[in-house]
């Protein structure tokens, strides 16, 4: 079976891990639909959250300058091409939780 994108998933944070208002970090070219990724984004959560958001361009390079663990989400656009593994690599080191979703 042939995939040429890959389709990573990992399981949601838990209501303990994330703080009140989760830094996400959302990587592509396409903003709006980025964000669109968001909506409805966590349902069961008691209260409101407030999303702290910053955008990344699709670049190793770019992402090695971020913080280790300075995002509870992070969300790849689909338009990113490609994702090899020094991109994946940045990714999860950003990412509190290693949660990564490829939209």
């Amino acid at each position: 079976m042939n995939c040429p994108r890959p389709h990573l998933y990992f399981s949601s944070l838990p209501r303990t891990a994330v703080n009140r208002h989760p830094h996400v970090l959302l990587v592509g070219s396409h903003q709006p639909r980025l964000l669109k990724s968001l909506e409805g984004w966590p349902k069961h959560w008691p209260g409101a959250r407030n999303f702290l958001i910053k955008f990344a361009s699709p670049d190793a390079e770019a992402l090695a300058q971020l913080p280790s663990n300075g995002f509870d989400l992070v969300v790849v656009g689909g338009e990113v091409q490609p994702v090899n593994a020094e991109l994946i690599e940045q990714l999860v080191r950003v990412a509190r939780q290693g949660l990564i979703s490829l939209c």
